[in-house]
C-alpha cells in the first residue's frame, strides 16, 4: 500500500479508539475528556476541534488505551494524604488525579516557579519585576568539559543557558497565576487579579513554534534581560495586525505579532509597553541564529535562514495550539507497528485564520488547502512520521536546537500519525539458541541458585524498589530454568510464597492510596519526616516505573506459570500499572500515563522532588526498557490483548528514543560532538546532560547503571554497533581492573558483541561481582544465548524522514568493518568526519532529508 493511503486508513482506525484529551474547569459531559467536557475551551474567542464522543470500554479489548479497569483502588491500599499540598491550580482540578512528572507539574508545587521545557524554548513565571512569563531559547548548548588530561578531549556536561531572553508581562500588577486546564499535551498558565475579569492567558504546548499570549483586558509589556537594540514595526504582510522584528544587544532576532489589535509600543530599552489595555492574542517567535557548532547540520539547517524562516513565522502566526489528544494503535499483518496519533487542538484569531496554502501532493498535484498550525518536533519524530506526505501534513526547512535533544524540525499539520514497525517479538524464551557447548555451565549454576532461600532475601526489605528488584531476579531464574529444561516447580513455589506479603501489602513498607494526587505511593514518608528520598523517592513519585516494574515482571511469570495465581491477583498488579501508565481518562483514580511523556517517548522521573534547576530526568534505559517489556509480558501472561499492546507500543517508543537520546554512537546527533565519546547519557534531565550518576562517578556505574536488569530483549535496544563503539571507546581498557558488583553487567554487555571473551569472565564470577538483582545462572544464561557477532545491517532506527543524522550503514556493512579512529567512524557504506557527511556508496542518501 502506498505510503498516502496507509496514512488514510490509519486516520480511520485511529478516531474509533478513546482519545486522551483535555483537562479543564469547565463543566461538560463528554467521556472523553478527563472530568468531562464537549470541546476544549478557547482562551481568546478562537474555534477549537472538539474530541469524539463515544468511546469502547469491553473487558476484551484490544485497544491499549482503553481502561485498564475504572473500579476504586484496592482496599488494601490505606487511603492517605499526601505531605505535598498542591498550589497554583484551579480548585476543579484538585478534584481530580493530577499529574506528577509532567513537564510542567514545577508550577504547582514547592517554589511554583520552576523551568518549564516546552522545547524548544524554556518558560517560567517570573515573581519579581516584571511579573509574567519569562522565555528562553539557547541556538547551542553549554558544553563542559573534562579538566582531568585524560579526559580533556570529552565534555562532562552539556547545558542549555536560562536567561529572560523575552518575556510577557503587562503594566498592570497584583496579578497572580493558576494553572486551570492540561492534557498529554499542554498545561494552560492563567494570570489574573483577585476577584478581577482581566487575565493574561498562556497555553503551553510542548513543541510549540511560537510563546502565546491571551490578553483580555491588560495593557501587554513585552520585557528582556538583554538591551533591546532595534524594533522595526510593520504591517504584517497583506493583513491587518501588527508585526514588530526586536533584536537584542546578544545579537538575538525575535518576531512580535499582535494578530487582531494594533498595538503602539514605547521602547525603554529594556521592555516594550503598549499604549493602552489590549484584548487580543500575541504571539513571540525566534528567528534562530545558525552560528551552531556543537552538532552536524544537514541541509534543513542551512536553509533555514532568515527571510525564509521569517516567511514562515508571517503564514502560520493566525493559528495557534491550546493542546492535543492522544491515541494509540497497535496494528498487526500488513500495517503491522504502533501507531501514535497526535491531535492537536488548535485556536484561530485573525484576518488570516482561514488563509490557503498551495501544497503540492506525492502524486504531483496541487491544490489550495487552510494554512495549518506550525509546530516543532524532535529527532525521533522526524524519524518515524508516516504522514508526512498527506495534504494535512508537511515538513519545513525551519529548524531550532531543544535544550537537550538536538535539532528540532518545525511541521506544518495539525495533526501528526507516527509510526514504530517493529515493537519488538514477545516471548518467553531467548531469540536464539544456547550454545551447546555452555550447556553444562548454565546447568551448574542454575542447580546452585534454584537452592537458594528466596524468602530469606526478600522478607528482610524496607525498600519497596529493592524488593521488587530481588522478586524479578529470582523470577527470571524460574524463567531461565524452564528454557533449559530443569525444573521450575520448586523456584515458582518458592517465588510465590516470596510474593506472598507484597500483594497483601503486608511487606515492610506497605504502599498507600495518596487520595491528593491520585496514587500509589510507599508509606516511608507520608508523614514527610523521613525525607523524600527513602525508598527511592517512592512516597514523591520518584521512578514509579523503575520501582514497580520489576513487580510486574515477577508477577507477568506467575502469573504464566499459575492461572490460579493470576486469578488471585491480578487486580493488585493491574492497579501497579494504572499508577504508572493508566492509558484512559476514564479511570480516574490515577493519572493518565504519570511517568510516560509521549512526546518525548520516553519516561521522565523525580515527581515531586524538586526539579527547579533543569527540570525532570532518565537515568537508566534498562529500567525504562524492563517495566515496558513487563507490561507486555503481564499482558501476554495474562491473555489481556490491550495491556499486551500498551506494553508493546510503550517498548517500541522506548527502544528507538533510548537508541536516540540516551545509547549514543557516531550515528546519533542529538548531542554535541564533545560529549558523544562518552557514549551514554548518565544523567538526563529536561535541561542537562552529565555524565555521572547521582551516587557514584565510576565509569563502571556511569555505564551499568544503563545496563541493568540485563532482560531478554536488550539485544534490539543495546544493538552491536552500540555495543562496539561503547566497549572499545570507553570500557574495554577499564573492565578488567573493574573487581566489585558492576563486573557481572560489564560482561554481560560484552556478551552481545563477544560471547566467548565475556563468557571467560562471566563463568569465574565471585559473589563479591555479582549485582545484587542478577544471578549468575541468569547472567551465564543470558551470555550462553546470545548469538556470535553477524552482520550489523540493524533495524532502521533513523528512519526515512531523519533529518538530524550524517551518518547511514551500508548494506552489507561487518562489524569488524567498523573503526573508530580520531573521532571518525567508519561503517562499509559510509563515513562520518566531524562536521562532515560523505558517502562512498553511489545512490545511498547520507541521512539527509528529502523534501
Amino acid at each position: 500500500m502506498a505510503p498516502t493511503n496507509r496514512a488514510f486508513v490509519l486516520v480511520a482506525l485511529c478516531v474509533l479508539s478513546p482519545t486522551l484529551t483535555r483537562v479543564s474547569n469547565a463543566a461538560t459531559t463528554n467521556p472523553f475528556i478527563i472530568g468531562g467536557g464537549s470541546t476544549t475551551p478557547s482562551t481568546s474567542g478562537g474555534t477549537t476541534t472538539t474530541a469524539p464522543t463515544t468511546a469502547s470500554t469491553t473487558s476484551l479489548s484490544t485497544n491499549p488505551t482503553d481502561p485498564i479497569s475504572t473500579s476504586k483502588p484496592n482496599t488494601l491500599f490505606t487511603s492517605v494524604t499526601h505531605p505535598v499540598t498542591p498550589k497554583n491550580l484551579d480548585a476543579a482540578l484538585l478534584k481530580k488525579p493530577i499529574p506528577t512528572n509532567e513537564f510542567w507539574t514545577s508550577l504547582v508545587f514547592g517554589s511554583g516557579t520552576g523551568n518549564v521545557y516546552v522545547n524548544p524554548y524554556v518558560v517560567w513565571p517570573n515573581t519579581v519585576a516584571p511579573f509574567g512569563l519569562s522565555i528562553s531559547h539557547a541556538d547551542e548548548p553549554t558544553v563542559n568539559m573534562f579538566t582531568a588530561k585524560a579526559a580533556s578531549d570529552r565534555a562532562m556536561s552539556y547545558t542549555t543557558a536560562k536567561q529572560a531572553d523575552m518575556g510577557f508581562s503587562s503594566a498592570e500588577t497584583g496579578l497572580g497565576y493558576t494553572v486551570t486546564a492540561f492534557d498529554e499535551f499542554s498545561a494552560t498558565l492563567v494570570y489574573k487579579a483577585s476577584g478581577g475579569t482581566s487575565s493574561l492567558t498562556f497555553p503551553l504546548v510542548k513543541g510549540m513554534a511560537y510563546v502565546t499570549a491571551n490578553y483580555a483586558g491588560l495593557t501587554p509589556v513585552i520585557y528582556t534581560a538583554h538591551s533591546i537594540t532595534g524594533v522595526a514595526a510593520s504591517t504584517a504582510v497583506g493583513d491587518e495586525g501588527k508585526k514588530f522584528t526586536i533584536t537584542l544587544s546578544n545579537g538575538d532576532t525575535w518576531l512580535l505579532y499582535s494578530l487582531s489589535a494594533s498595538l503602539t509600543l514605547s521602547n525603554s530599552g529594556k521592555e516594550l509597553r503598549a499604549s493602552g489595555p489590549v484584548t487580543g492574542t500575541l504571539r513571540l517567535a525566534k528567528i534562530p541564529n545558525n552560528k551552531n557548532t556543537q552538532f552536524c547540520f544537514n541541509e534543513i539547517y542551512r536553509k533555514s535562514n532568515t527571510s525564509y524562516v521569517t516567511s514562515l513565522y508571517d503564514s502560520h502566526r493566525w493559528r495557534y495550539p491550546i493542546g492535543g489528544q492522544l491515541n494509540v494503535t497497535v496494528l498487526g499483518t500488513g500495517l503491522a507497528g504502533a501507531y501514535i496519533y497526535f491531535k492537536w487542538n488548535v485556536a484561530a484569531e485573525g484576518a488570516g485564520a482561514t488563509n490557503s496554502q498551495t501544497f503540492k501532493f506525492a502524486n504531483g498535484t496541487v491544490a489550495n488547502v487552510t494554512i495549518p498550525m506550525l509546530h516543532f518536533g524532535f529527532p525521533h519524530h522526524q524519524d518515524t512520521i508516516v504522514n508526512a506526505t498527506t495534504s494535512s501534513f508537511r515538513l519545513t526547512n525551519l529548524a531550532m536546537m531543544s535544550p537537550t535533544k538536538g535539532m528540532m524540525q518545525a511541521f506544518e499539520g495539525d495533526r501528526w500519525i507516527l509510526r514504530e514497525g517493529d515493537t519488538g517479538t514477545i516471548t518467553w524464551t531467548p531469540p536464539n539458541a544456547m550454545q551447546t557447548d555452555k550447556y553444562d555451565g548454565v546447568v551448574a549454576a542454575l542447580i546452585d541458585d534454584l537452592a537458594l532461600d528466596f524468602s530469606a532475601t526478600t522478607g528482610n526489605q524496607s525498600s519497596n524498589y529493592e524488593l521488587g528488584r530481588q522478586l524479578q531476579k529470582y523470577a527470571m531464574l524460574c524463567q531461565a530454568a524452564d528454557v533449559v529444561g530443569v525444573s521450575n516447580k520448586d523456584c515458582i513455589t518458592k517465588l510465590t510464597s516470596a510474593m506472598a506479603n507484597f500483594v497483601k501489602n503486608k511487606q515492610l513498607t506497605p504502599l498507600n492510596y495518596d487520595a491528593t494526587w491520585g496514587g500509589l505511593v510507599s508509606s516511608s514518608d507520608i508523614k514527610g519526616n523521613t525525607g523524600n528520598l527513602t525508598d527511592n523517592g517512592n512516597t514523591y513519585y520518584n521512578y514509579h516505573h523503575y520501582n514497580y516494574g520489576p513487580f510486574i515482571y515477577a508477577a507477568a511469570v506467575l502469573r504464566y506459570y499459575s492461572s490460579t495465581w493470576g486469578t488471585t491477583n491480578g487486580a493488585f498488579i493491574e492497579e501497579l500499572i494504572r499508577d504508572v501508565a493508566n492509558p484512559s481518562a476514564l479511570d480516574t483514580y490515577y493519572p493518565t500515563f504519570r511517568s510516560f511523556d509521549w512526546f518525548h517517548g520516553h519516561n521522565w522521573g523525580k515527581g515531586l522532588v524538586d526539579t527547579s534547576a533543569n527540570g525532570r530526568d532518565v537515568l537508566s534505559v534498562a529500567e525504562e526498557i524492563n517495566f515496558a517489556h513487563a507490561v507486555r509480558l503481564y499482558g501476554l501472561a495474562s491473555s489481556k490483548q490491550n495491556i499486551q499492546n500498551l506494553g508493546m507500543a510503550l517498548f517500541a517508543v522506548s527502544r528507538r528514543t533510548a537508541r536516540r537520546y540516551f545509547l549514543i554512537n557516531k550515528a546519533q546527533n542529538a548531542c554535541p560532538y564533545k560529549y558523544r565519546d562518552n557514549k551514554v547519557a548518565g544523567i538526563a534531565t529536561e535541561g542537562q546532560v552529565t555524565y555521572a550518576t547521582y551516587a557514584d562517578n565510576s565509569t563502571e556505574a556511569i555505564h551499568g547503571q544503563h545496563m541493568r536488569p540485563m532482560i531478554l530483549p536488550m539485544e534490539i535496544v543495546r544493538f552491536p554497533d552500540f555495543v562496539l563503539e561503547e566497549w572499545t571507546m570507553r570500557l574495554q581498557d577499564y573492565a578488567p581492573f573493574v573487581n566489585n558488583t558492576w563486573t557481572s553487567a560489564l560482561y554481560s554487555n560484552l556478551a552481545i558483541i563477544n560471547v566467548t571473551a565475556a563468557w571467560s569472565t562471566l563463568v569465574n564470577l565471585q559473589p563479591y561481582q555479582m549485582d545484587p538483582t542478577t544471578t549468575k545462572s541468569w547472567v551465564l544464561f543470558w551470555a550462553a544465548t546470545r548469538p556470535e557477532p553477524k552482520l550489523v545491517n540493524k533495524p532502521n532506527i533513523f528512519g526515512p524522514w531523519g533529518n538530524s543524522t550524517c551518518y547511514e550503514p551500508g548494506p552489507k556493512a561487518k562489524m569488524i568493518d567498523l573503526l573508530i579512529v580520531f573521532g571518525t567512524c567508519v561503517v562499509a557504506g559510509a563515513c562520518l568526519v566531524f562536521a562532515f557527511c560523505v558517502t562512498q556508496n553511489p545512490g545511498r542518501r547520507s541521512g539527509y532529508t528529502k523534501l
